[in-house]
């Protein structure tokens, strides 16, 4: 369910908050299985990742809510979930999951609720009008963390929060250009410096998947790989989306985007099995870009 769903829009009268609905259970009340919070070091280089939560029902099942998070299209984007489901089938579901959603790892339940109350309340201060669905099915999952909904933005955003001084920067430019064309995202070159101990590792692993991981240009420093990935919208058509840099007891990243950092940054931390450890990360415009996007478009 995501927040392109208007109670009014395009003329169209929604009825439904006429409509008398079934009174919704107190999923609050449940026990917490589990919780899922975006990946650190993603989220510090993108602010772009996935928070989420998992009860127990009053019969033995699970019930989950997800919630996709983008900073750079306002926050909050999109909550989803399952009921009635297995520990098994929550599982299998979850392990399919992982690699097509912002990057996640398991947590703190207080904290997935700061990162979603906080997402939620930007996304309101951006202009989103959510359907009930949201609080009714989704926002009744988490804990409550309090204040009202501009404490909920400032624990996020402000001094302190959950989103680094220099990356809420670069979003607040983003959103002041105005909305990106459906399926676009706005150029921002992302430079990421990583600790890595062990990397030769690294490089047999890349090397070990020449389809995705293109060796080139092979100096004395380093050896430089371009991350390839299919195209969205395009089956069949590969392009360099990421470049990787491996030196001794280095790693250097970069891409032409936010989300692709995150995906980088996790990617890189599947590879090393999470011993890579991000030291710093640069955002800049288009002087900065070490490689070509597919698909660049330039937009007024």
């Amino acid at each position: 369910m995501s927040r392109k769903d208007r109670g009014r829009r395009g003329g169209k009268f929604n009825t439904s908050r006429f409509q008398i609905g079934i009174r919704e259970p107190d999923r609050r009340a449940w026990p917490i299985v589990r919780a899922y919070v975006p990946m650190e070091e993603a989220w510090e280089v993108s602010g772009w990742g996935t928070a989420g939560i998992v009860r127990r029902q009053p019969d033995g099942k699970l019930t989950n809510s997800l919630f996709m998070i983008d900073l750079s299209s306002g926050g909050l984007m999109e909550a989803f979930g399952a009921e009635n489901r297995t520990d098994e089938e929550l599982e299998a579901n979850s392990a399919d999951m992982i690699d097509l959603l912002p990057p996640f790892v398991t947590g703190e339940a207080d904290l997935a609720a700061r990162y979603v109350w906080g997402a939620y309340a930007m996304s309101l201060a951006e202009g989103a009008i959510w359907s009930p669905e949201l609080s009714q099915r989704h926002l009744s999952m988490l804990p409550t963390i309090g204040g009202t909904k501009k404490w909920w933005l400032q624990q996020f955003i402000g001094s302190g929060g959950l989103v680094p001084e220099g990356l809420f920067e670069v979003i607040a430019k983003i959103l002041e250009a105005g909305e990106m064309p459906e399926g676009k995202e706005a150029l921002t070159a992302v430079s990421m410096e990583f600790d890595l101990a062990a990397t030769d590792r690294l490089i047999d692993a890349l090397r070990g998947r020449p389809g995705e991981f293109e060796e080139f240009n092979p100096v004395p420093e380093a050896v430089s790989f371009h991350w390839m990935r299919e195209r969205t919208g395009v089956p069949g058509e590969w392009a360099a989306h990421a470049l990787i840099g491996v030196m001794k007891g280095e790693v250097f990243g970069h891409t032409a985007n936010l989300s692709m950092a995150g995906m980088l940054v996790a990617e890189l931390k599947k590879l090393t099995e999470g011993a890579i450890e991000l030291k710093e990360v640069e955002w800049g415009g288009m002087e900065e870009l070490m490689i070509v996007p597919p698909g660049l478009t330039a937009v007024e």
